[in-house]
Formats: C-alpha cells, structure tokens, sequence
C-alpha cells in the first residue's frame, strides 16, 4: 500500500467535509434570513394595522366601521347588523371637534 494513497485519500475525505460543512452554513443561513423576513414583514404588518386603527380614531371613526363617501357604515358580525349613520359634520358636536 503506497502512503501517497493513503494521504489523498485522507485529503479528498477532509476537502469533501469541509464542503458539506460550508454547505449546511449557507443552508442555516439561508434559514435564519426567511425567519427574520418573515418575522419583519409580520411586524410591518401590525404596525400598519395600529396606525391605520390610530388614524381613523384621529379622523372621528369607530373602530370596525367604514367611511364610504358621505356616510360611515358600521360593520356588525353579520350583515343584517350593520348599519348606516350620517356623517354630516354638523351633525355631531363630538365629530366638529375632531
């Protein structure tokens, strides 16, 4: 048996597991990235959802309830619950000041 064999054998084994190596880093990697991206977007998404919710109480509209021209419709759990108030701004003493 020739050491030469023996020590490209050697080297061959260790250069494959070194690539196996760097090959499941980059997978961890690639991982963590989509966790973080997705947690990101998640985030951007309630924060969106809390400014949307803070600028209709700014603008003087309920929560759970939809402005539609010149009317706010209020939206119940079914649709026989909803229902439409006059969003006249005269109407309301409260909704002048806001």
């Amino acid at each position: 048996m020739d050491p030469w064999t023996d020590i490209r054998a050697l080297t061959l084994i260790l250069v494959a597991g070194i690539g196996l190596v760097h090959i499941l880093r980059a997978l961890a990697i690639r991982v963590r990235n989509e966790i973080a991206m997705h947690d990101l977007k998640v985030r951007v998404s309630e924060l969106q959802a809390t400014n949307f919710h803070a600028t209709m109480l700014r603008h003087g509209i309920a929560p759970g309830s939809i402005a539609a021209d010149d009317e706010i419709i209020e939206v119940g759990e079914t649709l026989e619950e909803a229902q439409t108030v006059s969003a006249e701004p005269n109407a309301d003493p409260a909704r002048q000041a806001a």
